[in-house]
């Protein structure tokens, strides 16, 4: 059966990933039995995630607002790109990533899907920075 999540809904979520507000819009908490987990991030300006991989799924993103400096692979191997609004990005599952917001202004927003996963502990995040 179809069900939609309304903002309201989606739980904002300050602890999972600071300084980012996610909205876990599809979940298990939202959508009992849910195999694939949906959350809206919405990222401050200049705000920064640390960087993390999750063991048991793939990150799809869609930028929907702002653009973001996207840190990945191992410290001797890091490389970095830069994403905006419009642009898709896949992360294969245990590749590590990070972002940060480009603006000193405006917020950034993204999408982000992973699948096979019906919640953020499924997913095995681990962090390998502490939080900025």
């Amino acid at each position: 059966m179809i069900k939609v999540i309304k903002p309201p809904q989606a739980k904002k979520d300050k602890k999972y990933q600071p300084p980012l507000t996610v909205g876990w819009g599809i979940d298990k908490k939202t959508v009992p039995g849910v195999r694939n987990t949906m959350a809206k991030s919405i990222v401050p300006p200049g705000g920064r995630n640390q960087r993390h991989f999750h063991i048991w799924t793939d990150a799809l993103w869609y930028i929907l607002k702002g653009s973001l400096k996207i840190f990945y692979g191992p410290d001797h191997e890091l490389k970095e790109t830069v994403v905006k609004a419009g642009d898709f990005v896949y992360i294969p599952h245990g590749e590590i990533h990070g972002f940060m917001n480009m603006s000193k202004k405006e917020t950034a927003e993204l999408i982000a899907v992973y699948g096979e996963v019906g919640s953020k502990e499924e997913a095995q995040t681990l962090y390998i920075e502490k939080p900025w």
